[in-house]
C-alpha cells in the first residue's frame, strides 16, 4: 500500500516453474519437433532475419577469387606467426637447457680443478655437516708454525670434537645418543601440557601423570638434539695433501671430508684464507 493506493504484486514463482518445465520439455525434443514447439511458444521465425542470414551465406560463397586469395594470405600469415611463436619458445627452452648444462659442466670442471690445485685450509674455515642445522668453524688452539695470509694453516689431524670441529647447532641424526633423551623429554612435556581436567586434579593431590622413559627410532627421527660432534680418536680428514707436510703431517685442503660417528658427513665450504 503506497499513498493510499493498493499495489498488487503478482507472485511469479508459479510462472517461473511453468517456464522451466516448458524449457525441459523443449530440450527433450529432437529436430523438427523442437523447432515446431519453439514456434508455438515464441511465434514463427522472422522472414527478414532468415533472408538476411541466407544473404550472408550467399555473399560468403560469392566472394571473388581475389578476396578469397587475400583471406587465405591473411590466414597463412596468422598461422606463420603462431608457428614462429612456437619456434621462439622452443629456442628459449633449448637455450635455458644449454645454459643449465654449461653450468653443470663448469661446476664439474671447477671440482676437478680443485682436486688438481688444492686450496689450503686455515684457521676459521667454514664447514657444513649433512646432519647439522647450520655451518660451523674449523679452528686450531695453537698454530703449527705456518701462516697463510696471517692465518694458521691446518693439518689433516685437526679434527678433534669441540677443539677443532665446532658445534653445528642442532643434530638431526637418530644415531646420536642424545636423541633418545630429547625424544623422551619432548613426549613427557607434551603429555603434561595436554592432560585433562581430572588429570590436573589428581596431580594437585600428588598423583603425577605417567612418565615415559624410552622412545622408539621412529619418534627419534622426528626430533632434534644439540649437536656435539663425535669424531673417533684415530680419525683424520680424508683427501688431505700428502705432497705438502707440516711437522711430518699432511696439510689440510678444501676437498677434504670428515665423517662423524653419528653419520654426518662434514665438508669444508670455505677454506678461510679470505677471512
Amino acid at each position: 500500500m503506497e499513498d493510499g493506493n493498493i499495489t498488487i504484486v503478482e507472485d511469479t514463482r508459479e510462472s517461473l516453474k511453468d517456464f522451466l518445465d516448458m524449457a525441459q520439455e523443449v530440450e527433450s525434443l529432437d529436430g523438427e519437433e523442437q523447432q515446431k514447439k519453439l514456434e508455438e511458444i515464441f511465434g514463427p521465425v522472422d522472414e527478414e532475419e532468415s533472408e538476411q542470414e541466407t544473404e550472408e551465406d550467399e555473399t560468403e560463397e560469392a566472394k571473388s577469387p581475389e578476396e578469397q586469395k587475400r583471406e587465405e594470405q591473411i590466414k597463412g600469415r596468422q598461422e606463420s606467426r603462431a608457428n614462429s611463436d612456437v619456434a621462439m619458445a622452443m629456442m628459449i627452452a633449448d637455450k635455458v637447457a644449454a645454459e643449465s648444462m654449461a653450468m653443470m659442466i663448469a661446476d664439474q670442471e671447477n671440482a676437478e680443478l680443485m682436486q688438481d690445485n688444492p686450496c689450503y685450509v686455515v684457521h676459521g674455515a667454514k664447514m657444513l655437516c649433512s646432519m647439522g642445522s647450520r655451518e660451523a668453524r674449523l679452528v686450531v688452539p695453537m698454530d703449527h708454525g705456518i701462516l697463510l695470509n696471517k692465518h694458521p694453516q691446518m693439518i689433516a689431524d685437526d679434527c678433534a670434537s669441540l677443539t677443532n670441529v665446532m658445534c653445528f647447532g642442532n643434530c638431526f641424526s637418530a644415531e646420536n645418543h642424545a636423541m633418545e633423551q630429547a625424544a623422551v623429554d619432548a613426549t613427557n612435556q607434551y603429555n603434561h601440557k595436554t592432560e585433562g581436567f581430572w588429570a590436573k586434579v589428581k596431580s594437585f593431590f600428588g598423583e603425577k601423570p605417567p612418565t615415559v622413559k624410552s622412545a622408539g627410532k621412529e619418534l627419534q627421527q622426528l626430533c632434534i638434539c644439540e649437536c656435539t660432534p663425535s669424531i673417533s680418536a684415530d680419525a683424520v680428514w680424508e683427501e688431505s695433501n700428502d705432497k705438502s707436510l707440516i711437522n711430518d703431517k699432511k696439510t689440510l685442503i678444501q676437498p677434504a671430508v670428515l665423517v662423524c660417528e653419528y653419520g654426518g658427513v662434514i665438508r669444508i665450504i670455505d677454506n678461510g684464507q679470505n677471512n
